[in-house]
């Protein structure tokens, strides 16, 4: 890197929180009778568009369960939440951030995200090590909006999280456990780790001498 690394960037999903959508997908097809990959299918198609705030979850949800030839049941919104109500944090992921905090890092969190998953992120008490939070579902726009979907506000999520943490995209570091996430951000000069477990990140930081 061009500069030493002033900044890291965090995925919520799949690094430092543990959800999982198959939990719904599941509900679905135990309540309703929908078999878990129709839903999986349905359900992904168009949330991107749910992420970047070009559809409710309301009107999401009450489409798919029309499409399925399903009057939505009662508190049919409620219903995706299970997806991450319960959700874990990884304490070794965690164990991480705070080390990096604490030796003087800028740290950002960045995720592609529905509004009541991120309102729930909000409640949390791990989000108070962010400097930065940038929520694809605020901001109009996903991290990989470019290879899926075009966001309706026309902004570069790895440059407005950069800009936010008042520094230059040389200076940060983004980890991910998608490669294609880590992709787009190098696109944008940003370099990136991808995240396979706790161990194998914090060797990578220790590498880049941030530990």
């Amino acid at each position: 890197m061009d500069s030493p690394i002033a900044g890291v960037i965090f995925d919520l999903g799949g690094v430092l929180v543990e959800w999982n959508n198959s939990v719904t997908y599941n509900h679905i097809e135990k309540e309703y009778g929908i078999d878990f990959k129709t839903t999986k299918k349905e359900l992904e198609k168009r949330l991107p568009l749910v992420q970047m705030g070009m559809l409710s979850e309301g009107e999401w949800l009450e489409e798919f369960f029309k499409s399925q030839g399903i009057y939505p049941p009662k508190e049919f919104d409620k219903i995706w939440g299970k997806t991450f109500k319960d959700a874990r944090i990884n304490d070794e992921a965690l164990e991480i951030i705070r080390a990096l905090k604490e030796t003087g890092n800028k740290l950002a969190a960045l995720s592609n995200i529905e509004p009541s998953r991120a309102d729930e992120m909000r409640r949390r008490d791990v989000m108070k090590y962010f400097d930065v939070i940038i929520f694809s579902c605020d901001v109009g726009t996903r991290k990989n909006s470019g290879l899926k979907y075009n966001g309706p506000t026309g902004t570069n999520i790895f440059r407005k999280t950069v800009t936010e943490l008042g520094l230059t995209q040389h200076e940060c570091l983004y980890i991910d456990d998608t490669a294609e996430c880590i992709e787009a951000a190098r696109k944008v000069g940003i370099e990136g780790i991808v995240f396979m477990n706790p161990a194998h990140l914090k060797r990578e930081l220790i590498a880049l001498k941030l530990m």
